[in-house]
């Protein structure tokens, strides 16, 4: 009967009109008694939300993808219901989340309304939340109407030009105009949020001694200040708080990113993590995540900041002005023809693409386009760069010949990461005399 007492529980946790499954006491009391201050300092009573048809919870999180993708989409819808009885309230409940770095993302998202500093996480436990970003619809009684999503543009591997429904601005508008939202719930996806620890680390697997090593070898390449990750994980403080999210993603097979099929023979770039790794993760977050001894701690490993080719010969960018990016939405590839006025036959010794802005570049690949060739024909790949690609160096006595006349066409993929950005990402070339 244990399966049936776990599918009911959760059956009540989405039922629209609870705000709590373990409470008969009225939700509007529990959520009116909430006090808490702003990223500002300012002090923000819900109660003083009480004439409002309806209020919209948003949990968010400063270095989450989505959220950053989602922050400036929930002001606009802000706006849009502002006259109509609507208040929205963002929150903030994750441990690694500080107040500058909350500052920092409620001003880069242009948000207006309250961001709720929720330390102690009494918001996200009353309304159940679990992720950033994830939304409560809440009517005057302060009964849930909607939980869950925004909408469909953004999931795992889901990324649309438009969302295709609206579900959070379907939910406001039934619930100002009397009626119940044709849509209680819609799975929340995102990162976990980053909770108080309740369990007391235990156990010999540590930090220091286990988990920094394959962080190191496996994670950091991306996970570090200026990468494309999201979040950095070189050290113990960086890590506490996405200890869930990290815990999900390697279940899942999610990270490391590796999409090859193990079944078609071996790869010397490999990047998943072995049986052993995944277990040792596993053990660690569940025991609570004890820190270790600091003498155990690896030395951090170095990442060259210049060229990691032999000095260039020739540096040609993708184009003379930046690209801009948008905030959101998907980008195109971009195909950016350029002509490095070859007047004679080059022989290639080594090569390198670096990314002008890490933060947005998902990968370049550099074509090499013949005297003859169209603009868009893809023709032998020069180069490429994706995160933890290393340079193209030529055993000796070895080159590769571009004939006079080419041109380079480059491939650029861009992640919009909600602000908007710029790039002019650029190759490397060192040539010998043959």
């Amino acid at each position: 009967m244990r399966w049936l007492t776990v599918a009911l529980s959760l059956m009540v946790l989405f039922v629209p009109g609870i705000i709590s499954a373990n409470t008969e006491e009225d939700p509007a009391v529990r959520f009116n008694a909430v006090e808490l201050r702003d990223c500002f300092g300012k002090p923000h009573p819900l109660n003083a939300l009480k004439e409002s048809k309806v209020v919209v919870v948003a949990f968010l999180g400063t270095e989450c993808p989505l959220a950053k993708l989602y922050g400036p989409r929930l002001q606009v819808l802000s706006e849009r219901f502002q006259n109509e009885g609507v208040a929205f309230v963002g929150v903030c409940s994750n441990v690694q989340d500080s107040l500058t770095e909350t500052v920092i993302y409620t001003n880069k998202s242009g948000i207006s309304f309250p961001m709720l500093m929720d330390n102690e996480q009494v918001l996200a436990d009353l309304l159940q939340a679990t992720r950033t970003p994830e939304v409560f619809v809440l009517d005057q009684s302060r009964a849930i109407q909607y939980r869950g999503r925004i909408d469909d543009q953004y999931g795992i591997s889901v990324a649309r030009k438009e969302p295709t429904r609206g579900d959070l601005a379907e939910a406001i508008q039934s619930v100002v105009n009397g009626e119940t939202p044709s849509v209680a719930s819609a799975p929340a996806v995102g990162c976990v949020i980053g909770r108080r620890n309740h369990v007391e680390p235990h156990g010999d697997i540590t930090f220091t001694r286990h988990i920094a090593p394959i962080f190191n070898a496996r994670c950091v390449e991306c996970h570090r200040a200026g990468e494309i990750a999201p979040f950095p994980l070189t050290s113990f403080d960086e890590t506490v708080g996405w200890e869930a999210t990290i815990a999900e993603v390697v279940r899942e097979d999610r990270m490391p990113p590796w999409n090859a099929n193990p079944e078609f023979g071996h790869f010397k770039n490999d990047a998943r993590l072995s049986t052993d790794e995944k277990r040792l993760i596993r053990t660690w977050t569940a025991n609570g995540c004890p820190e270790g001894d600091a003498s155990d701690l690896p030395p951090q490993p170095a990442f060259v900041t210049g060229w990691r080719m032999p000095e260039p010969d020739m540096i040609i960018p993708i184009r003379d002005e930046p690209v801009s990016i948008p905030a959101t939405g998907v980008v195109d590839y971009v195909y950016l023809s350029v002509d490095p006025k070859f007047t004679e036959d080059k022989y290639v010794i080594a090569a390198e693409a670096r990314p002008g802005n890490t933060a947005v570049v998902h990968h370049i690949i550099a074509f090499l386009q013949l005297p003859g060739q169209s603009e868009i024909s893809l023709g032998k790949m020069l180069i490429g760069y994706a995160p933890g690609t290393s340079p193209l160096i030529y055993a000796e006595n070895s080159a590769m010949r571009v004939p006079a006349g080419s041109k380079i066409l480059f491939e650029v993929h861009y992640t919009p990461n909600g602000t908007e950005q710029t790039d002019r990402s650029y190759i490397g070339l060192k040539f010998t005399d043959c």
